[in-house]
């Protein structure tokens, strides 16, 4: 009878070993590609440029030396040539302006306050609240026969007043006054309206509002307060235009 086989030693074993891969070695000429492709290299190219014709034209040139036609040529093309590299370097870089910091809005946060039955005033007030960057909301009604002043007819979101009935309206408005007259479709953007003179005409807003969007119905506007300077997108002025056109429809 043989004996039982015994199994392989796990020293005896035959070890698989894999060996890490290489990278691919990168083309030289890819690299150097890269490299003057890169919104640095083009900056720093043309500084140096910049730089060097000027240096030249400083301490190389002679004060009494007439410059010739050839070299005033190239110094010209010198210049362009850093001109557009400064310019390829800046329009490859990503830049993206500083996003302004939200704002604790003075005043009362309330519900929508509509004229009773209105549904569509108080369905509109609650869209631009909820969809769009907007933190307060009026609807304001163009000066009638014998009346020289706007009047706040509906708000929302954080007031001065809670009440629509106490908010004012200065009777000197140059702004609002383009909408007097109906036809003016064009709506008005005060990206930073703190740093306007034209804030002092949105009392019925909280004094320290950052943006406002006035948006004409056909009865009168519809004013937008935003917490954020420059928060209103070209989307959100299209979508809340076409919600105020549906408000009176």
């Amino acid at each position: 009878r043989l004996p039982p086989r015994r199994s392989a030693s796990p020293l005896r074993a035959k070890a698989e070993v894999r060996l890490p891969s290489r990278p691919a070695a990168t083309n030289p000429a890819d690299a150097l590609f890269k490299t003057l492709t890169n919104p640095v290299t083009s900056l720093s190219l043309g500084s140096l440029l910049v730089c060097g014709v000027l240096f030249n034209r400083l301490f190389l040139t002679p004060d009494e030396a007439i410059l010739s036609a050839f070299q005033s040529r190239s110094d010209i093309l010198a210049t362009m040539s850093a001109g557009g590299l400064i310019l390829a370097g800046l329009s490859a870089l990503d830049v993206t302006s500083v996003a302004s910091e939200r704002v604790e809005l003075r005043g009362t946060r309330s519900d929508p306050v509509v004229p009773s039955g209105n549904a569509r005033w108080e369905w509109t007030m609650r869209s631009v609240l909820d969809a769009t960057p907007a933190a307060s909301v009026a609807i304001l009604r163009r000066p009638g026969p014998g009346s020289e002043r706007w009047s706040v007819v509906g708000c929302g979101g954080v007031l001065p007043e809670a009440d629509a009935a106490a908010l004012r309206v200065p009777e000197s408005v140059p702004i609002l006054s383009k909408y007097a007259v109906p036809g003016n479709a064009k709506e008005s953007y005060l990206p930073t309206v703190q740093a306007l003179p034209g804030r002092v005409e949105f009392t019925y807003l909280p004094e320290n509002v950052q943006g406002v969007l006035v948006i004409p119905t056909q009865e009168g506007v519809i004013v937008l307060g935003s917490d954020v300077a420059k928060s209103f997108t070209p989307k959100d002025v299209v979508w809340c235009t076409l919600v105020a056109s549906w408000m009176d429809a």
